[in-house]
């Protein structure tokens, strides 16, 4: 089994209250989780009306394929042009089950 997280960071310039971030968020979350089978969440800084930040994870079986979903989410949102990108850091686990 394999496990990739990560973390999205973005500005938003235009935001002038939580209410416009609120906005922002609830349109990519509700794109992503329609698009692609990921878990979605704000998880820092809200706070913060001009900063929003994502956590992103997925599990399968596969890391490729897993590393290829994480690319095309991050494609994605920037193509919705709704934020900017600060940053995009990813981590992958693996886990083996012993069955003896």
């Amino acid at each position: 089994m394999v496990t990739a997280s990560m973390r999205l960071v973005y500005r938003l310039p235009e935001a002038r209250s939580l209410k416009d971030k609120r906005r922002v968020r609830n349109r990519i979350q509700d794109r992503v989780r329609a698009r692609f089978d990921v878990a979605i969440n704000e998880v820092e800084d809200q706070d913060e009306h001009r900063r929003l930040v994502f956590g992103v994870a997925a599990v399968g079986n596969d890391a490729r394929v897993l590393g290829s979903v994480l690319d095309k989410v991050i494609h994605f949102v920037d193509e919705l042009y709704v934020a900017e990108r600060v940053a995009a850091d990813r981590e992958m686990s693996s886990f083996f089950l012993d069955r003896s």
